[in-house]
C-alpha cells in the first residue's frame, strides 16, 4: 500500500508516492518531515509533518484490513 506525499525538494513539489512497507523511520525536520526507505535513494524529504504521515499510515493500514 501506498501513501501520497509531497516533495520538499523540489521547487515545483511534485507528488512522491511511498511505499509504507518500506519506510523504516521517519522525523520532524524543517519544513516537513524526512523519511527513511529501503532501497538505493534511501531518504525521501517531504512537506508534510511527521504526525501527518503517521495519519496517513494508519489510515492506510486500516484501509487495508477493512
Amino acid at each position: 500500500m501506498q501513501i501520497k506525499l509531497t516533495s520538499a525538494v523540489a521547487s515545483a513539489r511534485p507528488t512522491v508516492y511511498v511505499n509504507v512497507d518500506h519506510i523504516i523511520s521517519f522525523s520532524d525536520q524543517a519544513g516537513g518531515c524526512q523519511l527513511r526507505v529501503t532501497g538505493g535513494n534511501n531518504v525521501v524529504a517531504v512537506k508534510e509533518t511527521a504526525e501527518a504521515v503517521a495519519r496517513l499510515i494508519d489510515h492506510a493500514a486500516r484501509s487495508q484490513t477493512e
